[in-house]
């Protein structure tokens, strides 16, 4: 991605804000149902970044190209994100059944 094809994708998402917003709460909502399946972490990360990429790319069309550049920058916060509810004991450790 250029300077330029990045500068206006910021000023998309400045002008934006609500839809920011709404999307972290989004992805707040995905990591919290993921949580619920009972699945592995690797799994539960897969569901969350799959319902997430839909929902940037419904509502940032700009995201409609691959999600790949981004999702380093989802997958860290989405760590930073359990590391935190763990630390309140909100989510419980799932392994892979046996």
């Amino acid at each position: 991605m250029n300077i330029v094809a990045l500068l206006s994708l910021l000023s998309t998402i400045i002008g934006d804000m609500p839809k920011v917003l709404a999307a972290v709460a989004f992805l707040v909502k995905a990591i919290g149902d993921a949580e619920a399946t009972g699945q592995t972490g690797e799994q539960k990360l897969a569901a969350v970044l799959n319902d997430f990429e839909a929902f940037l790319t419904a509502s940032f069309p700009a995201f409609a190209q691959p999600f790949e550049t981004i999702a380093a920058a989802v997958e860290a916060a989405v760590g930073e994100v359990v590391t935190l509810l763990n630390l309140f004991g909100l989510f419980k450790p799932t392994t892979a059944a046996s």
